[in-house]
């Protein structure tokens, strides 16, 4: 991960500078002590501006640079913590959002099954009301009916036209008549 890497070469950066930092702010401090204050000699005078420049060329060109590196590394720092910040919502709105659709879908589903399961009561219902119907007297007497006018209509089949106006009935035609006359008398 490259922020580590560059994590690691600041704290390095940061310990060289700070040993630098104290360096310099002791000679600072030991220039301020020795310069401070009114001198009639000329030399020691100017013996105090040179070390004052040569602390300031310092200061400019070594504090004033490591400081824009760290405000330039801060920047970096902030960026990447506003992209992460950024992810991170990212995230936890796929978070929510997956987290209501499972929730809409397991609504469904209950409501899904719920349904289901009414409609497999009422056909259940359905088919008992169906069985007792059908297992009633009158509908097996029905069905019973329908089987034996089915076969007077086999019957039926079998006779000729001749056969109608044959005064002596021939077989067939009283086997349907005697066939029909029980469909009849199971209807009275």
């Amino acid at each position: 991960m490259p922020w580590k890497n560059d994590l690691a070469a600041q704290k390095a950066e940061a310990a060289r500078q700070n040993a630098n930092a104290a360096k310099h702010n002791a000679e600072v401090a030991a220039h301020n002590s020795s310069c401070s204050g009114t001198f009639e000699d000329k030399s020691y005078v100017s013996a105090c501006n040179a070390a004052a420049a040569r602390l300031n060329v310092y200061t400019n060109n070594v504090v004033n640079p490591w400081r824009d590196r760290v405000d330039a590394w801060g920047n970096r720092v902030n960026d990447r913590r506003q992209t992460l910040v950024m992810k991170e919502k990212g995230l936890k709105d796929a978070y929510a959002n997956l987290s209501k659709g499972t929730e809409d879908w397991a609504k469904r589903k209950k409501e899904n099954n719920y349904q289901l399961n009414q409609l497999q009561a009422r056909e259940q219902a359905l088919k008992a009301r169906l069985r007792v119907v059908l297992n009633s007297p009158s509908v097996k007497d029905l069905m019973k009916r329908n089987k034996i006018s089915q076969e007077c209509g086999a019957i039926a089949e079998q006779i000729t036209p001749g056969d109608a106006y044959n005064p002596s009935l021939s077989t067939p035609m009283e086997r349907a008549h005697n066939c029909l006359q029980r469909v009849w008398d199971g209807a009275k």
